[in-house]
């Protein structure tokens, strides 16, 4: 949500209706019951997919397109590739403080089958995880209201209940 603020100037609800719009013109049936990707034939679930990468369709629903983990990861296992490829990682689980870092590196190591990293690599150069902090009082031109105005106007939105009841 919060990388939509500010985005191209324009309304986080107007962004994300257009974004649920264009998802739905791709496939109502889908739209309505993602679900039904679960029991999608390969042609049915590659041109659905097709559909969604098409610009400028993909221009439109980037920003809700992005969270659909389960179709993203449908495609991956219909080309072939098995569960036991993945690791997932929580957002939470990544590293906040150099400390964190070792616990993290030996679990990417042992999924890839190599040696963890000597103890002392984990402290310096590290990459460590945004924390999704905002000011909550910065005012964002295209909507002429702080942060925490803009996301509690959406969350009352219609647009914010349909996004709700899709990702539900």
């Amino acid at each position: 949500f919060l990388s939509t603020l500010g985005q191209e100037g324009r309304r986080v609800e107007l962004r994300m209706g257009r974004a649920l719009a264009a998802i739905e013109r791709c496939s109502r049936p889908l739209f309505s019951d993602p679900l039904l990707l679960l029991r999608a034939s390969p042609p049915e679930l590659e041109a659905y997919r097709l559909c969604l990468d098409a610009r400028p369709t993909s221009r439109q629903h980037f920003w809700v397109f992005g969270g659909l983990y389960g179709l993203h990861l449908l495609g991956w296992l219909r080309r072939g590739f098995s569960p036991s490829q993945f690791l997932f990682v929580r957002m939470a689980s990544l590293p906040r403080a150099a400390a964190d870092v070792p616990a993290i590196q030996k679990e990417f190591a042992t999924f890839l089958g190599l040696s963890p990293p000597p103890a002392d690599s984990a402290q310096s150069g590290v990459c460590l995880s945004a924390t999704m902090i905002t000011s909550k009082q910065v005012v964002l031109r295209a909507h002429n209201a702080s942060v925490r105005d803009v996301k509690s106007a959406f969350r009352a939105s219609p647009t914010a209940r349909n996004l709700s009841a899709f990702f539900a």
